[in-house]
């Protein structure tokens, strides 16, 4: 079809006028760089997309796309069927193609039941979000889909790595070494779907029992946790262990999506600066430790004993940034 080709020239002659923009701005003194081609081998190649409404159409179990025609889907129940479509976008990950309808609908906000309510929100490792009204939600490595596929990938991985042929290319290798590329492919895929329901179920439990309530969350500054600008010794050793951890949680994309479904319920977001000592203060009186607090709980010299993503996630909701002691004045975003 035609309108694929449309799109990508429109795509390129928007990357062209952000090109010659940023040249003529500047970037800071650093040299803007000029649009590259994408690989048909990436995923971001292997896709297309079509923005006219009229080369659009959707019924149940399958979906019309212009010069190919109708294209059944193997879910059904999740792309309204008559409904103003602006859009839709196909793409390949892993073998799999995945299609994505835009549609143009009136958003229907509910009204804020607990407006001036602070609620708390801890990211961790241990426990992947502590409320300070009690609730918690589990980590992500202890998902069993998680941790059956991880097993398989490391397998498949070895196994790749033992039937490649060195001096050979990619196209030269042996079907043996082209299966357990594709395999790995899949698994990786597995492994960021499980991730990603993970983080849209628990964000969509805790926008949805907040109800208008403001959430504080603390900048969690992922790059400097699993960097190593600064480190040596014991703590090269303590992120190498944690780094992995880290990674899985997906801190960022959490916060993200907090923010915006907060903002289609009507509710705001405060950030707390990262030198806010959370962890290292007692809920009860107040006293700031010196030092980092036993995990996972620690006990205070006023004799108060405290689990340490829900006492941190109880000074957050706590948290007023009027002072500089406090760490300094919090973000808000409505």
């Amino acid at each position: 079809s035609s309108y694929g080709g449309r799109e990508a020239m429109a795509d390129l002659g928007n990357a062209y006028k952000h090109f010659f923009r940023r040249i003529k701005e500047g970037l800071r003194g650093k040299a803007a760089g000029e649009p590259q081609f994408r690989s048909r081998q990436e995923p971001s190649g292997r896709g297309f997309r079509i923005g006219q409404p009229q080369a659009i159409d959707v019924r149940d179990g399958a979906v019309k796309l212009a010069g190919i025609g109708w294209v059944r889907l193997a879910e059904r129940g999740y792309i309204p069927v008559g409904a103003n479509y602006r859009g839709v976008s196909a793409r390949e990950v892993a073998g799999t193609w995945y299609v994505s309808v835009l549609v143009e609908a009136p958003m229907v906000k509910e009204e804020p039941a607990r407006v001036g309510d602070r609620i708390g929100v801890e990211v961790g490792v241990r426990v992947l979000v502590q409320t300070s009204d009690g609730d918690a939600f589990g980590a992500v490595r202890d998902l069993a889909g998680l941790v059956q596929a991880e097993r398989r990938r490391k397998l498949w991985e070895r196994r790749m790595a033992r039937r490649h042929q060195r001096g050979k290319k990619r196209r030269e290798q042996s079907h043996g070494w082209q299966e357990a590329v594709r395999k790995v492919a899949r698994l990786h895929r597995r492994c960021a779907d499980v991730r990603r329901d993970k983080l849209h179920q628990t964000t969509t439990r805790i926008v949805r029992k907040a109800r208008g309530a403001t959430l504080v969350l603390r900048d969690m500054q992922v790059a400097r946790m699993i960097g190593r600008a600064g480190k040596a010794g014991p703590d090269i050793r303590k992120r190498n262990v944690l780094a992995p951890m880290v990674a899985k949680v997906g801190m960022y994309e959490l916060r993200r999506q907090v923010e915006y479904k907060q903002a289609w319920r009507g509710g705001e977001v405060e950030i707390v600066p990262a030198n806010f000592p959370s962890t290292r203060t007692c809920s009860a009186c107040g006293v700031v430790r010196d030092s980092d607090p036993g995990y996972p709980s620690w006990r205070c010299s006023c004799g108060a004993r405290h689990d340490r993503e829900l006492n941190s996630a109880q000074n957050l909701k706590k948290f007023r940034g009027e002072s500089p002691e406090n760490g300094g004045r919090a973000a808000r975003r409505k």
